[in-house]
């Protein structure tokens, strides 16, 4: 008997840190992220060294991931014989996560802080880039 009442006392806080854990999340957070992929197309494509932000960071089939958190992102494609290209990128509230945080009824603005906090609810802009070094002369 006593095992038993064990048993159910370790799944009820099983179950409730679940939900706390879940509940703590808004909608953005759980299905989109605090960081978002950037496709980068660059001619020419070989050995194409990119920064982000000054950080050197690795193309991994054409994308970079970049923190929506910040405000401004500034991505420099450069390789060895051609001028560089620096592009900015914002960050926008998307204005689907609101609307849809609205689903955890009361905890909206637990769910809505924690999605500001993550950065989830922005999205960075723009999605995609096509990049053409010009050669130095």
């Amino acid at each position: 008997m006593k095992e038993k009442s064990i048993f159910i006392w370790k799944a009820m806080i099983t179950i409730t840190f679940s939900l706390v854990i879940l509940l703590a999340c808004g909608c953005a957070s759980l299905l989109d992220g605090p960081e978002q992929s950037i496709r980068i197309h660059c001619e020419p494509s070989q050995n194409v060294e990119v920064l982000a932000n000054g950080k050197s960071v690795v193309l991994i089939n054409g994308d970079i991931k970049l923190d929506k958190k910040r405000d401004t992102h500034f991505v420099t494609l450069s390789k060895a014989g051609y001028h560089q290209s620096t592009i900015s990128f914002n960050r926008e509230i998307n204005p689907l996560w609101p609307v849809v945080d609205l689903i955890w009824g009361p905890a909206f603005p637990l769910a809505w802080l924690i999605d500001w906090q993550t950065g989830a609810v922005f999205r960075i802009d723009p999605r995609d880039i096509h990049v053409v070094l010009r050669r130095n002369e």
